[in-house]
């Protein structure tokens, strides 16, 4: 298959292993052959899909694509009665810690990550984009990978609309780059 995306990714065979929802898009997952990598692909983005005869197609484990991980976050109440009512853990419901004060929760809640497509650690990007939805109803304090990939985003946001500098073009230009660990 080949792939519209602002990563350079040429055609070559690709093995899926599972499709779910992230962000309000279906999504593949792939073992690519050449690269010998996995990745998220979007359905919609993939282009000249073909049954590859000369590649036999390859399983992986589910631990060679998603890792297991502890969601602690501070919570507004809204926001921990939404996680309490849906399931966006993996297995075991979310857990109370403590409440801070009327409105002000510490939660958990296991989760998982998938592993990112150029290197072998956790990539919060979807999840980060998940929890965006929450603003400034949420602060994640666990795993620390997600917990920088949101104050990354509030940096860049913050750049954006405090910023006298005017680089929101640059900054609008290269984020998408810096979710991936592209930089």
């Amino acid at each position: 298959a080949q792939y519209d995306s602002i990563h350079d990714i040429a055609k070559q065979p690709l093995s899926p292993q599972k499709i779910t929802y992230l962000n309000h898009q279906v999504v593949v997952l792939c073992f690519m052959h050449e690269d010998k990598k996995l990745k998220f692909f979007e359905i919609a983005r993939l282009k000249s899909v073909a049954v590859c005869k000369s590649s036999p197609y390859i399983q992986k484990s589910p631990d060679d694509f998603e890792s297991k991980h502890t969601l602690k976050a501070r919570v507004h109440t809204w926001v921990k009665n939404y996680f309490s009512q849906v399931q966006i853990g993996h297995s075991k419901p979310m857990k109370v810690i403590e409440q801070e004060d009327k409105y002000c929760w510490v939660i958990e809640i296991e989760i998982m990550l998938g592993k990112h497509f150029k290197h072998d650690r956790p990539d919060p990007f979807y999840f980060a984009n998940f929890l965006g939805q929450f603003a400034d109803s949420i602060e994640v304090l666990e795993p620390e990978c997600l917990r920088n990939e949101m104050l990354r985003r509030a940096k860049r946001n913050y750049s954006i609309y405090l910023d006298d500098d005017n680089n929101n073009i640059k900054t609008i230009a290269k984020s998408p780059f810096e979710m991936t660990g592209e930089k």
